[in-house]
């Protein structure tokens, strides 16, 4: 046997635990990233310095009615979308404030070479290596309140774990500035299995300190 090539014993063991993390709950991610190793391509990738915190606000401190009062008392509009996730039990504000790091990134940002689904794209797995959390369901509001110099005709998406509307469908909430100036706080369809651009631009909440 030559010097370079590996015995059974010193590669069953890889093997079997890479069919286990393929045949597990991640084995689309798995898959994905095996291929590109075989293909000598970059794999898992990360990023080549860390995302740069993009705001850092207080969230929290108030309750979810007071929330509302504020985004109208600030002229800013809710779509009836966002208001329907606004009411659902999902939706918990913090009784006290608390600072929150955040990063605005878009999809591709993480990594992804094709449109990955909201079940991939929001996977603890792939967020972790970069540092990042899904946002709490108020943050989306409490970036609304704060941005307030935001562009025209722009938009961004919260990553969150997704609350069902009164119509079954899973959403997260998107954060606008139309061309006509007005500000919104609207809802985007979030389904397990729907599909995001990878030129979508998504917050997350940043572990970096």
């Amino acid at each position: 046997m030559s010097d370079n090539m590996l015995g059974v014993r010193e590669v069953s063991g890889v093997v079997t635990d890479l069919l286990e993390k393929l045949g597990g709950e991640n084995g689309k991610e798995w898959l994905v990233e095996t291929k590109r190793f075989l293909r000598k391509e970059p794999c898992w990738s990360r990023p080549s310095k860390p995302f740069s915190i993009w705001m850092t606000i207080n969230v929290g401190g108030v309750s979810k009615d007071e929330l509302q009062r504020c985004l109208e008392d600030n002229d800013s509009y809710i779509s009836f979308g966002a208001r329907d996730i606004m009411g659902k039990p999902e939706f918990k504000t913090s009784v006290e404030p608390n600072k929150v790091p955040f990063v605005l990134i878009k999809v591709r940002d993480l990594g992804f070479t094709k449109e990955p689904t909201t079940q991939e794209l929001f996977n603890g797995a792939r967020l972790a290596p970069f540092n990042l959390a899904l946002c709490e369901p108020e943050d989306g509001p409490h970036l609304r309140l704060a941005l307030t110099d935001q562009s025209f005709n722009s938009w961004f998406y919260i990553a969150m774990k997704p609350i069902t509307d009164t119509g079954g469908v899973p959403n997260v909430f998107r954060v606008v500035r139309d061309t006509d100036d007005s500000r919104w706080l609207r809802a985007r369809s979030a389904s397990p299995d729907g599909l995001w651009s990878l030129w979508e631009e998504v917050v997350f909440r940043s572990h970096k300190i």
